[in-house]
């Protein structure tokens, strides 16, 4: 099964077509072939894609911008150890002062049900990753409507695919504490740029 179906409202209704895909479907096979069909875009490969490649030249721009959030998430990250284009995401949020609008960290130990009975999650999709995002966290869980519905997986750009193909597949506004930066990965990494209006 891709997800676990909640009992919260429409959300119960709408993932359980996800859920009842072929035995074949893998890590949100479904949420993401049904974003394809919506946009004509392979999210899973072409969000992480984009990223990795503009990566550079924006930590580069916020390296010479010297904005103070963002130089906290700059000290922060561990080039080592951490994910570059993880740590742009970080970057955009925190230029945008949306901190939290994706991202929601638990402990590294906690699974899903531990997450959902010591947090209110919020309605809107997020990623929950348990451990350090700036320094090679990889592992997430998404949360929607106050529920985990997937994971634990790897891969936190293939998790940031599942929570913007959410928005487009539920047909979700994008909630203010995320607005910006999810309209720049929608704009700038997947290549939407509708005339009017700000997103689904």
């Amino acid at each position: 099964m891709c997800v676990r179906v909640g009992s919260r409202g429409c959300m119960n209704n709408s993932l359980r077509w996800t859920a009842t895909q072929p035995a074949r479907c893998k890590v949100g096979d479904g949420l993401f072939l049904h974003f394809s069909e919506l946009t004509g875009i392979p999210i899973q490969e072409k969000l992480p894609a984009a990223i990795d490649n503009r990566s550079q030249n924006i930590m580069e721009y916020f390296k010479q911008q010297k904005t103070p959030g963002v130089g906290k998430v700059l000290e922060a990250y561990n080039e080592e150890s951490g994910n570059k284009a993880v740590c742009t995401i970080m970057c955009l949020l925190a230029y945008f002062k949306e901190g939290d609008g994706i991202f929601l960290t638990a402990d590294p130990s906690a699974t899903a049900a531990d997450i959902e009975r010591a947090v209110t999650l919020p309605s809107t999709p997020r990623l929950l990753v348990p451990g350090e995002i700036l320094h090679g966290a990889d592992t997430w869980i998404m949360s929607m409507e106050g529920a985990c519905v997937m994971g634990p997986h790897s891969n936190l750009l293939h998790g940031l695919a599942a929570v913007f193909a959410a928005y487009y597949v539920f047909n979700l506004q994008y909630p203010g504490e995320a607005a910006s930066t999810l309209e720049f990965i929608q704009r700038a990494f997947c290549g939407i740029n509708p005339p009017t209006g700000r997103n689904p």
